[in-house]
């Protein structure tokens, strides 16, 4: 309530300060991830990317977790081009070469999985790709799992969207063949 209510710049600052020295930490709590989550959609640019950079390593291993995965989704939709590349890059690139494994891994996680979906509507063309080539190699085991049917989903959703072409797997209807 503090951050929501204080007027004073040097008050806030001084408990932002605190809190970002603790960002990890707060970001798996089950209280203290709101804060986070606060302070990256109404705080600065520099507070977002001071998140960011504390967060970098470990992205992945906090998008397993129901808590820090919100705050993931958060920084997905408030954070910079430059910040968003940089976290979906690690995303992409997590898993020693394995994309593909690691990417399925998250699509069909409970909470992971939110954060996949958040990312595909910020990803620039290289990153889309990526993400579809997965689809693409593994649609049939994503269609077992609930949330694999969800990115799927999404992800036809978009292309709909944009021309008229055959859909990422390479069919020219329009009807979704998942639902």
């Amino acid at each position: 309530k503090i951050l929501e209510f204080c007027k004073d710049p040097q008050i806030m600052d001084m408990f932002i300060t605190e809190i970002l020295d603790c960002v990890k930490e707060l970001s798996v709590d089950p209280y203290g991830n709101y804060v986070v989550q606060y302070i990256v959609e109404h705080g600065g640019p520099r507070h977002r990317q001071i998140i960011m950079l504390k967060f970098a390593g470990s992205i992945v291993q906090m998008s397993h977790q129901k808590h820090s995965s919100k705050v993931i989704e958060k920084c997905l939709i408030y954070g910079s081009y430059h910040d968003c590349k940089l976290l979906i890059n690690e995303i992409l690139s997590a898993g020693g070469g394995q994309t593909a494994d690691h990417l399925m891994g998250m699509i069909i996680h409970q909470y992971a999985n939110c954060v996949v979906r958040q990312m595909i509507d910020v990803v620039n063309d290289w990153q889309f790709n990526v993400i579809m080539d997965v689809l693409r190699r593994n649609r049939d085991t994503l269609v077992m799992y609930a949330q694999g049917r969800q990115v799927i989903a999404q992800v036809e959703r978009l292309l709909n969207g944009m021309a008229p072409s055959p859909d990422f797997f390479g069919q020219t209807s329009s009807s979704s063949q998942f639902i």
